[in-house]
């Protein structure tokens, strides 16, 4: 991004909280997985995902962070299938993480995962990092 900026130019980053603090949206299941005595990597060792890491990323890169915050988001959803759904469609670190499992611990994680949730509707709150800076 400070390559192709222009001078003077405004670039930006936010990447979700999977840190220590595990504030991102996946946090829920990550949880689960982990409650049952699954190996969990997640998304906590990812660039970005603390405090401080997007702003010591663009230091390296030679962008001044002239602005380091956090984004808060609440999504609701219908109840647990719209949630769970999503996951089982073989995408990103989660649809990853269900494709190795075998069908029964799958089915496990399914119902540790529902039982942190409401029945009906529910809202999962999660936050992420962001900063905002100039190239030198």
């Amino acid at each position: 991004m400070a390559r192709v900026s222009r001078p003077g130019g405004i670039v930006a980053a936010c990447v979700w909280d999977h840190g220590h603090n595990w504030r991102g949206p996946l946090a829920g299941f990550w949880e689960a997985a982990r409650e049952l005595g699954l190996v969990v990597d997640g998304e906590s060792s990812r660039a970005g995902a603390t405090k401080g890491d997007l702003a010591e990323l663009f230091a390296r890169a030679g962008i001044r962070a002239t602005e380091v915050s956090m984004v808060s988001v609440d999504v609701r959803f219908g109840g647990f299938e719209e949630w769970w759904d999503p996951f089982l469609r073989g995408v990103g670190s989660v649809g990853t993480f269900l494709a190795r499992l075998s069908s029964d611990a799958r089915a496990e994680l399914r119902a540790r995962c529902s039982a942190k949730f409401p029945t009906g509707a529910f809202t999962v709150s999660a936050a992420a990092w962001a900063v905002r800076g100039t190239p030198d």
